[in-house]
């Protein structure tokens, strides 16, 4: 992250690519292909590309309302300051508690999958027999290891050359994309973006709608680049176009890739996820690349660290600035002699990392699936959760910037742009989290409450808890004296950067 030489955020140093960058490399395009939209496919089936087009498109659409937001309140708290200010400030602060929560488990969580590729390619090179390091669990606390240091060290790749990875990993899925369609062109169908292509024994809404869920669940983080309007060059013009540039580039990423996806199948996703034990593109990679199907593996890996990283950064400067203002222990907010970072928040994040392990055998036992494959349940535990947070976020967006702009006369409200499209992609998020309730339209003959598998239903009950929690705690503050609730909401979403040295302000 940019610095100038107070330690604060240098103005005027983005242009719209790198922040538009800034939310494609946060998504993690290729492990977000992979395996967000691998856990739909039990819902969505064959139609996995029209869950990936109502998706992006909806997302396209709330991006227009989020970089509006960006335009008026340029600042580096992003969408909790947005809710805050748009919404009210309790709604701001039950944000970002959840999303400090998250911030605790989601690098760790990412990092299950790089495990899991790991593994896989010892069993593929028959190496190691059933020894520890062959494991999924090793391999992620190695890469936790090696998060945390680069975490700790600064070690961190300049803009330019992790732009330059972050397209390498897009062009590999794109390569390998278009493999597919070469050598299945028999089986390239428009049924993929047809409703009756769902999931064998779910009504078309149920699969399309709970499809969804888990296609928001590789959007999760277009909204980044709200974040940099401090830094950009013209932040009330390129931040709104950053936010829905990245919106649109990765939603036609995804439809291009996941109807390959079907298409490589032969149009049994379901039979084909199945018989790869959820490792479709790898399993592609090896049917179609021969030697150097690693490339696909190494995408993955990349992937997996790069978001890994972001998220254990952001959850040490969250931790950093409670501490330094005295919500946390003091020792918290401590930092490294030399490379002026919060080591001991970055080591207590990895110790707290740690835990996604047993969490993911949990979800595999729940689940009644096999150890070889529990990180991936695990992952969709903690993702879960991040998309019920995400959707909530993503649906009030667009209210609070038709009440932001509607009180600035300034803002050149669009009743259309601004208003009616916004909205339609907050109601299509709307209905898919209905979808995760009930099993059909109220009025149709059984809707049937609770449609929520197991482990996942445990997972709804955590983020209602933790919800009325952050609701409980923000009425307590709001009680308790002027100003706390929000000087509390600077804590929780760390809105400021920190009082250090340059490169201590940790990546959004």
């Amino acid at each position: 992250m940019a610095t100038n030489e107070e330690g604060g955020l240098r103005g005027g140093s983005l242009g719209l690519w790198a922040v538009a960058f800034q939310s494609i490399l946060f998504m993690a395009p290729g492990a977000a292909l992979a395996f967000s939209f691998g856990g739909g496919i039990g819902f969505a089936g064959n139609a996995l590309p029209l869950t990936a087009l109502l998706a992006g498109g909806s997302c396209a659409l709330v991006a227009i309302a989020i970089g509006q937001l960006a335009k008026l309140m340029p600042s580096a708290g992003g969408l909790y300051t947005y809710l805050s200010r748009g919404i009210h400030p309790i709604m701001g602060f039950i944000m970002g508690w959840w999303y400090f929560l998250l911030s605790l488990i989601l690098g760790p969580a990412i990092l299950l999958l790089g495990g899991f590729v790991i593994q896989d390619l010892f069993a593929t090179e028959k190496v190691g027999g059933d020894s520890f390091y062959t494991k999924w669990w090793f391999w992620m606390m190695v890469l936790l290891v090696i998060v945390c240091a680069l975490c700790i060290f600064d070690v961190q790749l300049s803009t330019k050359v992790g732009m330059a990875l972050g397209v390498v990993e897009i062009v590999i899925f794109l390569a390998l994309a278009l493999t597919l369609y070469a050598t299945h062109s028999g089986d390239i169908s428009a049924s993929a973006f047809s409703p009756s292509s769902v999931a064998p024994g779910v009504s078309a809404s149920n699969g399309v709608f709970r499809g969804i869920i888990f296609a928001v669940l590789a959007f999760v983080g277009f909204e980044a680049a709200s974040a940099l309007g401090e830094e950009s060059k013209d932040p009330k013009r390129i931040v709104p176009r950053g936010v829905v540039l990245a919106a649109i580039v990765v939603g036609l990423f995804y439809v291009f890739c996941t109807w390959a996806w079907v298409t490589g199948s032969g149009n049994d996703l379901i039979g084909h996820n199945k018989a790869t034990g959820g490792n479709d593109w790898i399993a592609f990679g090896k049917e179609h690349w021969g030697a150097v199907w690693w490339l696909v593996a190494f995408a993955l890996i990349n992937s997996a660290v790069a978001c890994a990283k972001a998220s254990i950064d952001t959850a040490a400067r969250v931790t950093f600035s409670m501490a330094r203002n005295g919500a946390l222990p003091g020792f918290l907010g401590k930092l490294h002699p030399s490379t002026q970072t919060p080591y001991v928040a970055v080591l207590v994040g990895g110790a707290v990392g740690v835990f996604s392990i047993p969490m993911a055998k949990w979800a595999g036992d729940q689940a009644g699936v096999p150890d070889a494959v529990a990180p991936l349940y695990g992952f969709f535990v903690a993702g879960t959760f991040l998309t019920l947070v995400m959707l909530v976020a993503y649906i009030l967006s667009p209210i609070a910037a038709i009440r932001l702009m509607q009180r600035d006369p300034s803002s050149g409200f669009n009743p259309l742009l601004h208003g009616v499209l916004p909205m339609i992609g907050a109601a299509v998020f709307t209905v898919a989290m209905y979808f995760q309730f009930f099993g059909d339209w109220p009025w149709a003959a059984n809707p049937g409450w609770w449609s929520l598998t197991h482990p996942f239903d445990y997972v709804v009950w955590a983020f209602v808890i933790s919800g009325v929690a952050g609701l409980a705690i923000a009425v307590v503050l709001k009680g308790s004296g002027s100003g706390a609730l929000d000087r509390a909401l600077d804590l929780v979403t760390a809105e400021h950067t920190l009082d250090a040295a340059p490169g201590t302000e940790l990546p959004h």
